[in-house]
């Protein structure tokens, strides 16, 4: 009895992936973020040969500056993530 209720909810997930990922509100969205992950990568290449064009102190400043911005971002996204778990919790509890 449980293996025909897995594959029945599996069936049900994917019907409803597929409707999703058929949507143009999806395929917007994933075309937007596939630009903005193109754009930052580019930028970040980009300052990254400028830095090295001017020498080993550039280097270094440009690899500290960027370890600090990757840290402050991933806090970030951690604050995010527990602010988002915690609402939940608050509102269905």
């Amino acid at each position: 009895m449980r293996w025909v209720f897995a594959f029945e909810f599996i069936d049900y997930e994917m019907r409803d992936w597929h409707q999703c990922l058929c949507s143009s509100t999806c395929l917007n969205a994933g075309f937007l973020l596939l630009g903005r992950v193109v754009a930052v990568t580019f930028c970040v290449t980009m300052a990254a040969s400028l830095a090295a064009r001017h020498g080993p102190t550039a280097m270094a400043a440009f690899q500290i500056c960027s370890q600090v911005w990757l840290a402050t971002s991933l806090l970030a996204d951690g604050l995010a993530v527990a602010g988002q778990v915690s609402s939940s919790v608050l509102h269905f509890c």
